[in-house]
């Protein structure tokens, strides 16, 4: 599957990617993403702390362009920052993708 990322996006390979399931009230499987950029300047963290995607907070293992499978409550978070900060929805039936970047600060 090809798909167009937006403008400003830049090379998927840096951004740490987490990536979840979840199942609508009407039924429909979709697969949750949030792509987090290494040039961003604030950490994307979930409310507990975990999978926070920011160099000085993450582990010192981290590399840039690390693939995280996570819970739905377990996926970090981001206000603003644009394209630092990416989300992605899959919808497994339709086959219909939508990226869209988080609004700018």
């Amino acid at each position: 599957m090809h798909f167009k990322l937006p403008k400003g996006f830049g090379a998927v390979r840096i951004y740490d990617r987490y990536y979840w399931g979840i199942v609508t009230s009407d039924g429909h499987r979709l697969v949750e993403g949030f792509f987090v950029s290494p040039q961003a300047e604030f950490a994307a963290c979930n409310d507990r702390g975990l999978y926070c995607s920011h160099p000085a907070i993450g582990s010192s293992r981290r590399t840039p362009g690390e693939i995280h499978i996570v819970t739905e409550t377990d996926v970090p978070y981001a206000m603003g920052g644009g394209c630092l900060y990416v989300h992605l929805e899959f919808d497994v039936e339709s086959k219909k993708l939508d990226i869209l970047c988080n609004s700018p600060m």
